[in-house]
């Protein structure tokens, strides 16, 4: 093919880009990126870290609470709402560390009932109970050696979010979780 039988576009080179078209292409670039940037900025904000219950806590649980907590000698929990579990009194005595950071913070509380002692004494006719311990899977013996084990985690207490509630809800109503049981996929 020769020049003189190309196409007439191919024939005559491209115009250059004026400067006036260089500056529109390149804001064009920048509000692209810049609205890229923000969406991206956006999820992050909106789906950083969810909550995610402990299925063993929540199955070993005796009482699952919605409450306020309520810090004092003895620190309390006032309870909107029994999940799991049988509580008739509107509030309950928490022994040990509660890791609630806001006081009247609504939340979502396994617990398990223990028996007054010494170390426990009984507060007049509220019942008394620890957050529940919950386990993790530990994968690993430390030796190398992968073990289907579980580890104990602190205990746990949740945010009342709808998203907690709702799983809450699921793993209470799975054939997964029942009273005292686990089973892990």
């Amino acid at each position: 093919m020769t020049v003189d039988s190309a196409p007439a576009e191919l024939q005559h080179p491209p115009e250059p880009v004026s400067p006036g078209q260089r500056r529109w292409a390149l804001a064009g670039i920048l509000i692209v990126a810049l609205a890229w940037i923000g969406i991206l900025a956006t999820l992050v904000v909106v789906s950083s870290n969810p909550v995610v219950l402990n299925r063993t806590q929540i199955a070993a649980a005796d009482v699952i609470v919605e409450g306020r907590w309520r810090p004092g000698s003895p620190p309390q929990v006032e309870v909107d709402r029994v999940w799991k579990g049988q509580l008739s009194a509107p509030s309950v005595v928490v022994h040990g560390t509660v890791p609630v950071e806001i006081p009247g913070e609504i939340i979502l509380v396994p617990l398990s009932r223990i028996t007054p002692g010494p170390d426990k004494p009984r507060t007049s006719e509220v019942p008394v109970y620890q957050i529940t311990q919950g386990d993790l899977p530990n994968l690993s013996t430390g030796d190398g050696q992968v073990a289907g084990r579980l580890a104990s985690v602190r205990p746990q207490v949740y945010p009342a979010s709808e998203a907690a509630r709702t799983q809450l809800q699921s793993l209470l109503s799975s054939a997964k979780v029942s009273s005292r049981t686990l089973s892990l996929p």
